[in-house]
């Protein structure tokens, strides 16, 4: 019964540090974006592609 407490505790202890590393990296990805727009607008060139998701990063765990 312990094992399966700890376990279970671990697993979601895992779960939210994964989402908030998911959600740090993104935040950085987005104001990086957001620099290189104002940068590449400056420079008179197209605004970049975004491959960000428009929600939110998606950490899951199984």
């Amino acid at each position: 019964m312990l094992y399966a407490i700890t376990w279970i505790g671990g697993f979601r202890l895992h779960s939210i540090a994964l989402k908030k590393q998911a959600q740090s990296l993104y935040d950085e990805c987005r104001k990086a974006e957001a620099e290189a727009a104002v940068d590449r607008a400056h420079l008179g060139l197209a605004p970049y592609q975004s491959d960000l998701l428009p929600g939110g990063p998606v950490a899951t765990t199984n």
